[in-house]
């Protein structure tokens, strides 16, 4: 026994940086986008269900739409993006990025939860949703440069977008007494550029620089 998970680690040794050209198996992609998918309709569904007609939840509903547009396409695209740049680095897809991916629904859960009981807690949720997207893109920027790969510029528009909404938003937010309407424009904006700016990216399969 303990032979044969000697010789299978030292086979797992011998391939671990080997290229595989085949890149990522198509049902491991698609399984994450389901499970994906799954927690983000659940979210949704909060609110749809505790829908009001009030001109906060209304426009607030545009934002989370906004952000499931976002954020469904864009998580995935990354990951398979990776697999085609550069398998050696696969495993940083199940260790970093899979996990990464998860944590993005888990705040939109938390965004859409937080629509009807504090206007500020929804908008502080869709920051914190943005900053782990900032984290996540950050370090799929900076595996391409190790990889001496060029950075997807679709990936920058991404990083720099968002970096600047989680700044604005939350100085809005710790400027205290805002009034909503200003957090709901920054929000709209920051969707608005990213989809104006990369639309065509998020409907390609094949990683474009």
């Amino acid at each position: 026994m303990c032979r044969e998970l000697k010789q299978f680690w030292e086979e797992r040794k011998q391939n671990w940086h080997v290229v595989d050209t085949e890149g990522l198996s198509p049902k491991f992609v698609d399984v994450m986008e389901v499970i994906y998918g799954i927690i983000l309709a659940v979210a949704l569904s909060k609110v749809v269900l505790g829908l009001q007609i009030t001109w906060s939840y209304v426009l607030g509903v545009v934002i989370c739409i906004g952000a499931l547009v976002r954020f469904f396409f864009a998580p995935t695209k990354n990951i398979i993006c990776l697999g085609q740049a550069d398998m050696k680095w696969k495993w940083a897809i199940m260790f970093i990025d899979v996990p990464i991916l998860l944590t993005h629904s888990i705040f939109y859960y938390h965004m859409c939860a937080n629509i009807t009981p504090a206007v500020v807690g929804f908008y502080l949720a869709f920051v914190y949703l943005l900053l782990i997207n900032v984290l996540w893109l950050g370090s799929i920027w900076l595996r391409f440069s190790m990889m001496k790969k060029q950075c997807p510029n679709y990936l920058k528009v991404w990083t720099i977008n968002n970096v600047i909404f989680v700044l604005v938003i939350g100085f809005l937010v710790l400027l205290g007494n805002i009034h909503w309407g200003w957090l709901f424009a920054a929000a709209f904006f920051n969707c608005f550029l990213d989809l104006l700016m990369t639309y065509p990216d998020y409907l390609r399969t094949q990683c474009e620089t």
